[in-house]
């Protein structure tokens, strides 16, 4: 006897992590790219070190002109992390001129790697968040309160010593966070971490694996990545209630 036809549609078998790459296009690409290079570019800068801050040092403007660009370039296309093009301008220039090149190379990548997550997340991220509800009311509750409420959310987001630049750029682009709130957020959340690794880097005589870092700096770091974490789980948790209570209602 042959089996009867069976109407019901086709199952789709594909796998959800392959369909979610499909939805995000170019941006998943991007963040693969920006969770690979920079480690990797700061290995070879690293090594490299006494021989570029000796070069920049000892050009002058040029020199100051160099590391700006370089900075912009480099970090704003994901090839190079912050804490070693930091250190590299408390190496070269000292703490006061170190920290506003750093400060200007900032802004700089950010505005760069802003545009570049822009034009390859398009509508892309707004699409998924629609079809994922309650991931759509925790951007709304990070991003979609208010002017002031965004630019301090942006702003924890850069404090943290470990918080990852790229990653952080693409995210925040690609949610349509307004460009002025992010350039805002970006220098408030890097300026004191930039400050410390600037200050510390222009101190070294030399950089060697042998060398214990200062276990406060670390548990610092620790202290606030955590409470960071704290935060944003507070307000996602909020913003999942509120939708399960409206939904209910």
């Amino acid at each position: 006897m042959n089996p009867p036809n069976d109407p019901s549609p086709p199952i789709d078998y594909e796998p959800r992590s392959e369909s979610m790459i499909k939805k995000l296009g170019p941006v998943a690409w991007l963040g693969l790219i920006a969770s690979t290079l920079p480690p990797l570019g700061s290995i070879l800068l690293l090594a490299k070190i006494q021989a570029v801050s000796g070069w920049l040092r000892e050009s002058g403007s040029t020199g100051l002109m160099t590391y700006i660009i370089g900075f912009w370039v480099l970090t704003g296309l994901a090839i190079l992390p912050t804490y070693a093009t930091a250190v590299l301008g408390g190496w070269a220039f000292g703490p006061i001129v170190g920290l506003s090149c750093a400060m200007i190379g900032f802004i700089g990548a950010s505005a760069i790697a802003y545009f570049i997550g822009r034009r390859a997340s398009g509508d892309r991220v707004n699409q998924l968040l629609r079809d994922k509800p309650r991931w759509g009311a925790i951007a709304r509750a990070l991003f979609g309160s208010g002017t002031g409420k965004t630019l301090l959310i942006v702003t924890i987001l850069r404090l943290p010593p470990n918080s990852p630049f790229a990653l952080t750029n693409l995210a925040l682009s690609s949610l349509g966070v307004p460009f002025p709130i992010y350039l805002v957020g970006t220098f408030l959340g890097m300026l004191p971490r930039t400050a410390a690794v600037v200050y510390a880097a222009s101190h070294m005589q030399q950089l060697t694996l042998e060398q214990a870092p200062d276990w406060r700096w670390f548990a610092a770091g620790i202290a606030i990545t955590i409470g960071v974490l704290a935060i944003l789980w507070f307000i996602a948790r909020s913003a999942l209630r509120r939708m399960t209570a409206e939904s209910e209602a």
